[in-house]
């Protein structure tokens, strides 16, 4: 669930300003807890450049902006091989931009997007979470390797704090002279640095560097025809963990997916997604908890013009997306089945 209020003003032809005020809550993460979920200034230069300042979505394949906005999309969440809710946090950034649009020829163009700043993590992130559970593992297989098996912690972090320093990202959509046609290519490196306390006797203060060793980049297709819209999106990665114990291959993630929608008419609107999504390659491709198949059925349906109604079916493979800290059952043999199903539904109201 969802409660988010949005600001905007223009005090000048070139000036516009806005602000975002977003309470949510997703699992174990937000409480309906109402943060400054985004806020900035944007001054246009001249026709192809302006300047935005404060915080703002990063360039993020095609839909990044407008992920909370619900009545642009079919899906109730966006797809969730590129836009995963578990990096929310890194959606977003505090800084500066230059963007605008190129004009090439008639009805083909660029928009561009060039981005700097950094990124904090509030202490129920998901993805704060998910990097505690994977450095508690790390540094509890240090602390047995080190004492030759005589100490094992299961759980050796007692506080863990995590931000982006120097976020660069960038991003291009060209708007094609084919009508309905856009490709989109957008690319940053959110080098994720980390402090993690142990008990003294354990070893103290740990310092923990996720370097991004190749971009997180996502190319995109999108084709409108009439009723009709194609998109394609692809997102890869590769991280590398640097720590007090050297630096090690940590992740190779590739995931990819299709999604055609069919506008019946003003009230009802279809869909189908699929998407292949594989959290760590180094490990291969068919381990339970490194890929995540699903394809998905949705349906909306504009009930007036304020109220909208969303269902959707989910038939997935895989745990890669499930937590063991939330799904504690998933280190049971007995329950690592590879097939589940999803049933989702969602009334949005906006006014």
């Amino acid at each position: 669930g969802e409660i988010g209020i949005n600001f905007g003003y223009q005090p000048h032809d070139r000036l516009r300003i806005g602000a975002q005020i977003l309470a949510r809550q997703l699992g174990s993460a937000g409480e309906y807890d109402p943060d400054l979920d985004w806020a900035f200034a944007d001054y246009q230069l001249n026709d192809w450049v302006s300047v935005k300042f404060g915080k703002f979505f990063v360039p993020w394949g095609l839909y990044n902006e407008g992920r909370d906005v619900d009545i642009l999309r079919n899906s109730i969440l966006p797809n969730q091989a590129v836009y995963a809710e578990d990096f929310r946090d890194i959606s977003l950034m505090k800084g500066l931009e230059l963007h605008g649009t190129i004009e090439l020829s008639e009805n083909n163009s660029v928009d561009y997007r060039i981005a700097k700043g950094n990124t904090d993590f509030s202490e129920k992130s998901p993805l704060l979470l998910d990097t505690r559970i994977t450095l508690d593992a790390l540094y509890s297989a240090g602390i047995s390797a080190n004492t030759g098996g005589l100490v094992n912690v299961a759980n050796p972090i007692t506080s863990l704090d995590m931000n982006i320093n120097g976020f660069l990202a960038y991003g291009f959509v060209w708007n094609t002279w084919i009508e309905g046609l856009r490709l989109g290519h957008t690319s940053m490196e959110p080098d994720i640095d980390i402090n993690a306390q142990i008990p003294a006797a354990l070893g103290g203060s740990q310092y923990t560097l996720y370097d991004f060793t190749k971009n997180l980049v996502v190319n995109s297709l999108e084709y409108t025809k009439d009723e009709w819209t194609y998109a394609y999106e692809q997102l890869s990665y590769s991280i590398d963990t640097v720590t007090s114990q050297g630096r090690a291959p940590a992740f190779k993630a590739q995931t990819y997916y299709h999604q055609v929608t069919y506008r019946l008419n003003e009230r009802y609107e279809f869909g189908v997604m699929k998407s292949n999504a594989y959290l760590n390659t180094l490990k291969g491709k068919t381990a339970l908890d490194n890929y995540l198949n699903d394809l998905a059925f949705t349906v909306r349906v504009d009930m007036a013009e304020d109220w909208v109604l969303k269902l959707e079916y989910h038939d997935m493979k895989g745990l890669d997306s499930l937590r063991t800290s939330l799904n504690p059952g998933l280190t049971a043999t007995a329950n690592q089945g590879k097939d589940w199903d999803m049933l989702m539904a969602k009334v949005t109201y906006s006014f």
